[in-house]
């Protein structure tokens, strides 16, 4: 039977698995979908990157009229292999089935940044995407957008990932209350809510790998707004 290399497991960095077999001559197939590999399926030719094999679209305009798909990886991907041997004079192997997952970030959710929180304290909470085993990063504090009335830290969890897991940066991604039910805030509330998230950045964003003297600010539509709104204050 096919044998994988490296042992399966949780890699903080990516891998590239690679197979083999014994038997002299023989033809290695491999399936990524759970599906038992046979004949027909993929030969095993050169090694295959786990860390391609989860990944999350985003647009990217090629001209005025055309969008495109790319396809950035995630901070954790994950890797089943399903693999056979065939060799002439010789029945199929038995099935070796290899599982890897690459995770190249600590996320650090639903830490408080007001405390008591007031009312819909969910709000008052920011989540923290740091590259597992690197410190002094730079910081990107990251306001969501959607008119002030929906949206959350949750929807940018990708932004964190990969900033954090591909390119070295500690991410912090606050909430704040909404001008929609329950919270039914009104300016200033939303930009008082997201100048105490900072506050809390700076003062502790360094217990989590970042540097305090390099923090870049930016958002997303209403979360640019706010934080154009803290910069002036």
């Amino acid at each position: 039977a096919p044998v994988a290399w490296p042992p399966p497991g949780t890699y903080d960095h990516p891998i590239a698995v690679t197979l083999t077999c014994a038997t002299p001559g023989a033809r290695i197939v491999y399936t990524t979908d759970g599906s038992e590999p046979s004949e027909a399926s993929t030969t095993y030719e050169a090694p295959i990157p786990a860390w391609l094999q989860v990944s999350a679209p985003y647009y990217r305009p090629r001209d005025e009229s055309e969008w495109i798909f790319t396809w950035p990886p995630l901070r954790e991907s994950s890797l089943t292999l399903e693999a056979r041997a065939y060799a002439t004079g010789f029945a199929p192997s038995e099935v070796t089935t290899v599982s890897y997952v690459v995770d190249r970030v600590d996320a650090a959710r639903d830490i408080p940044y007001d405390q008591p929180p007031a009312k819909g304290g969910g709000k008052h909470k920011l989540d923290v995407y740091r590259p597992k085993g690197v410190t002094h990063t730079p910081v990107l504090f990251f306001v969501h957008g959607g008119t002030w009335r929906m949206e959350d830290r949750a929807d940018y969890y990708e932004l964190g990932a990969v900033l954090a897991g591909d390119y070295g940066i500690t991410v912090v991604l606050p909430s704040y209350e909404l001008s929609w039910p329950p919270w039914k805030a009104v300016h200033p509330a939303h930009i008082r809510d997201v100048a105490k998230a900072f506050a809390w950045v700076y003062d502790h964003v360094e217990e989590y790998g970042g540097d305090r003297d390099r923090i870049v600010i930016a958002g997303h539509s209403a979360g640019a707004h706010l934080v154009a709104l803290l910069a002036t204050d």
